[in-house]
């Protein structure tokens, strides 16, 4: 770990075992202000990148060396070079020929494949919320340093160490460094020193991913120093083991090399008792090394392996290693999170589902049909209740592909749906301050915030449809609130079951007036 060259802060050694304020008075940091820019840019200088440090890139000659280390390749070439000192220039220049092919194909498939990996690399590039003088902001987090405020949000990969100063119900998915099968709950406690890491409810990991809830940390260890970046270079330290396909190479090149040794012997032993010339002997052992080494074998693997890459780069695969492509063909089931890899993640609001004089009223937000005048009282309090109950938020400047918009996609749905009829969140906010904020609970589906208006206050509510329809007692119409009877209740139930099963994601909204926003339960007697 560097030193602290400006001795302005000290790391805390056991950060899970010390309270909030002990770490920020070690780190020198307001949690409610985070760093300003001059001691960010001190401790850069001090600790570096926040980036994992990987092994270095294998060379051009590292690569060409890697094409020899074959042990029928080795055999071809000690009979090459047996052939030429011999005389023997056609077969010489027959095996070398083969040798080269080979070594040359593999050279630069695997160089190209090793290439693309690092410029993958070099693309790949993660995003963080964190505080700084105040301001939240979206950047780099390779320019995270220890001292930091990191915002956190359900869906976010925690990119530092961190140490806890705030949790709404939040959970991380902590499983590629402790093997729970089940997201942790975290909290803000301190916990005893000897504490194991998956005992340690008051840090967030590097790489870990926050699956529910809400919260914040500081940044107690950033880069290698972080405990992925320990794992990370215990794992490069490792040396990697022969493919299927290497062991089968390496397994017939020495029962090749016995079978012919043996041979080779058995004819010197019998042209030496019947007096033959020792020179035609050699030229014969020559002859059966040459004949019992396959050297189109090392080509047509190659080819093999080649076309299969090539395969693969065609579907946008990249594969480093030329044999790996054998072990990837031996493999029958793949498991993988098809949301962030094979989806953008993003949602769009596709349509509102209004009562309307006891009916339900379709209200589209693709066709326009959302002008509708009879429902824009309805509907601009449907969407308020949605952009209200929400950690997300929207950028105000860019949009589409640079879109650096924060929060679950689903609430971002929400929030520009509600921008595209004048609902600005910020605008809201200033108008409905937010009280207090009961985070979503897995077991209950729902979250909730409470706003103070010039009446009181309210609760706006959203959740499964299944859930929120079974705390809500009224419904609201733009003829007034009507009681919520069971008839209408399955009704509802229906209609969100008909849209499931047409692959739409179903979003129930409710609110209520509240009397004691700390107290009481937000989850009762609602109006949906």
């Amino acid at each position: 770990m560097p030193p602290n060259s400006s001795a302005e802060f000290n790391l805390p050694e056991f950060p899970w075992n010390d309270s909030v304020e002990s770490v920020a008075q070690h780190l020198k940091v307001d949690p409610g202000q985070g760093l300003d820019k001059y001691k960010a840019r001190r401790r850069r200088k001090d600790f570096g990148s926040n980036r994992i440090r990987i092994a270095r890139p294998a060379s051009a000659w590292t690569v060409l060396a890697n094409q020899f280390k074959s042990l029928i390749i080795v055999i071809l070439s000690a009979a090459s070079l047996l052939a030429f000192a011999f005389g023997k220039i056609l077969e010489g220049t027959s095996i070398g020929g083969a040798i080269l092919i080979n070594t040359l194909m593999g050279f630069f498939v695997e160089l190209r494949a090793v290439r693309s990996v690092e410029s993958l690399r070099r693309l790949t590039r993660q995003t963080a919320t964190l505080l700084r003088e105040g301001t939240t902001r979206k950047t780099d987090a390779a320019g995270i340093v220890p001292g930091d405020v990191i915002l956190l949000e359900a869906g976010d990969i925690v990119p530092a160490d961190l140490r806890l100063i705030e949790a709404n119900r939040l959970r991380l998915d902590q499983s590629s460094l402790t093997g729970e099968s089940e997201p942790a709950a975290k909290g803000t406690d301190p916990v005893p020193k000897e504490a194991s890491l998956s005992q340690r409810g008051c840090m967030a990991y590097r790489g870990t991913a926050v699956t529910d809830g809400s919260g914040a940390g500081i940044a107690v260890a950033t880069g290698s120093d972080t405990e992925l970046g320990i794992l990370a270079k215990q794992t490069s330290e490792t040396k990697n083991g022969l493919t299927t396909l290497e062991k089968r190479l390496a397994r017939l090149g020495h029962r090749l090399i016995w079978a012919t040794l043996i041979m080779s012997a058995l004819l010197t032993v019998m042209a030496i008792a019947r007096g033959k010339d020792l020179l035609g002997v050699v030229e014969t052992i020559i002859a059966l090394f040459v004949a019992a080494i396959p050297e189109g074998l090392p080509i047509v693997a190659t080819v093999a392996l080649a076309r299969g890459m090539w395969r693969m780069a065609g579907k946008n695969a990249i594969v480093r290693r030329l044999d790996a492509v054998e072990t990837l063909g031996a493999v029958t089931v793949i498991c993988t999170d098809k949301t962030g890899t094979l989806t953008r993640n993003r949602i769009r609001l596709n349509r509102l589902l209004l009562p309307s004089g006891g009916e339900l009223k379709e209200v589209g937000f693709d066709d326009g049909s959302g002008k509708d005048a009879a429902l824009d009282g309805l509907m601009e309090e449907a969407l308020r209740v949605g952009v209200l109950c929400s950690n997300a938020s929207l950028d105000p400047d860019v949009a589409g592909e640079e879109d650096s918009s924060t929060g679950d996609p689903l609430e971002l749905a929400l929030l520009r749906a509600g921008q595209s009829r004048g609902l600005k969140r910020e605008e809201l906010l200033e108008t409905y301050p937010e009280v207090t904020e009961r985070a979503f609970d897995p077991e209950k589906k729902m979250m909730a915030t409470c706003h103070q208006a010039e009446e009181g206050f309210f609760w706006a509510v959203k959740g499964a449809p299944e859930a929120v329809l079974q705390v809500c007692g009224k419904s609201a119409s733009r003829n007034g609130e009507k009681d919520l009877g069971g008839a209408t209740r399955e009704e509802w139930k229906k209609t969100a079951d008909e849209l499931a099963e047409k692959g739409v994601r179903i979003l129930a909204l409710a609110r209520k007036k509240a009397e004691n926003p700390e107290e009481e339960d937000p989850y009762h007697d609602l109006v949906f």
